[in-house]
């Protein structure tokens, strides 16, 4: 995928989360450590009047950062209106007056929610404004120019940095796509399988019933039943997989292999031990598929991104109700280049296409294990195609 920086892909892609817990605590802290900070610099200039001048202001900033994703523009411009009226005010009193440093960190805070989570246009707003407001107050305390402009440096890594983080959390939500996407292409090839098989088996018992239908009406209405039990397996089948797929166009990949030892004689490292159940004939079509590739990128990524791994179990158990697969190894998931996660997006898809349920994390001990639990379709389709 390439990485170039566009403005479209700067662009919001959904809904930003109301406030939550962590953004009340940090405003609760900002506004206790701006108290402190007044509370420190009056008792020690033996002047307790202009705390009440650049107290406030700096109250309402860190108050501002509750809706810093809701509302980035408004909150900053608040934020900056705050420091101008301040300054009026201390101009207007002749007094000088150092602004509170918390509350310069709540405008920093401010600005790069702004950068993060608002649209170019306010984004574009924000950042000029803050940048002649930056550059006036540092004029306004006699600085040159050039040393007023160089003020502007931490404020333009601020927007750097969180321009950054933009950019990489859209190009996730790229890549979490394209996962999704391709994911569902292997599922349309798989129900065009499954498609072509109960069509053939329909065909087939349609062809006995008519070839025995003077001779034999049990038979025939036998091979009817076979018929309309068929019909609605293929609309089971249908129905699930179809629902979940986005994309016309089609990745190739050779159909599910009917047992699970196939992955044990892969070559690698750490070796597949399978225990249980390993043929998948026994189960419909969407089921055999969802097992055989939950564990394929399980072991994938147990030897890819486990560090020390000595073993990868892989055990499959079925009952009338639910097929039942975990997939355990013992080794440590590197910190470093372990993947994109984008995996187990694969893998939730297709299990939750068929009502079932993904779990994964770590292990009591150590290691890491993925566990995948499927209700059982109509009966057991025991052909494939």
């Amino acid at each position: 995928m390439t990485a170039r920086l566009r403005l479209d892909q700067l662009s919001v892609t959904g809904p930003v989360a109301p406030p939550n817990w962590r953004d009340w605590m940090l405003a609760s802290i900002l506004g206790v450590l701006s108290v402190l900070e007044a509370m420190l610099l009056a008792f020690g200039q033996n002047e307790f009047e202009w705390p009440l001048i650049t107290l406030p202001a700096a109250l309402l900033a860190a108050a501002l950062t509750v809706a810093r994703r809701q509302h980035p523009l408004f909150s900053l411009l608040t934020a900056l209106g705050t420091v101008a009226l301040t300054g009026a005010v201390v101009w207007a009193f002749d007094k000088h007056v150092d602004a509170l440093m918390v509350h310069a960190v709540s405008i920093i805070v401010l600005l790069y929610s702004l950068c993060r989570w608002a649209s170019p246009r306010s984004l574009a707003i924000g950042v000029t404004v803050t940048a002649i407001m930056v550059v006036a107050l540092a004029l306004t305390d006699g600085d040159g120019v050039a040393a007023s402009l160089g003020t502007l440096v931490p404020w333009l890594v601020v927007v750097l940095v969180a321009l950054t983080m933009r950019y990489r959390a859209r190009l996730l939500e790229q890549q979490k796509t394209q996962a999704r996407l391709e994911e569902r292409n292997v599922l349309a090839r798989e129900l065009h399988d499954t498609v072509a098989h109960h069509v053939s088996a329909i065909a087939v018992q349609a062809q006995a019933a008519q070839f025995v239908a003077r001779s034999d009406p049990e038979a025939s209405m036998r091979a009817m039943k076979a018929v309309e039990d068929i019909s609605a397996t293929a609309i089971d089948d249908m129905r699930r997989m179809v629902g979940i797929l986005r994309s016309d166009t089609d990745r190739a990949r050779t159909v599910t292999p009917p047992s699970l030892a196939e992955l044990g004689d892969q070559p690698g490292s750490p070796p597949v031990t399978l225990t249980g159940e390993t043929d998948l004939t026994s189960f419909p079509s969407p089921i055999a598929a969802a097992v055989f590739r939950t564990c394929q990128e399980s072991i994938t990524n147990a030897r890819r991104h486990s560090r020390d791994a000595t073993f990868i179990d892989v055990h499959l158990a079925a009952d009338e109700h639910h097929v039942r697969v975990s997939i355990e190894n013992d080794g440590t998931p590197s910190q470093r280049n372990s993947g994109s996660g984008y995996g187990l997006v694969g893998m939730r898809e297709r299990v939750e296409s068929l009502d079932g349920t993904l779990e994964h994390g770590p292990r009591p001990a150590s290691g890491w294990k993925v566990t995948a639990v499927i209700p059982t379709l109509r009966g057991h389709d025991s052909s494939r195609s």
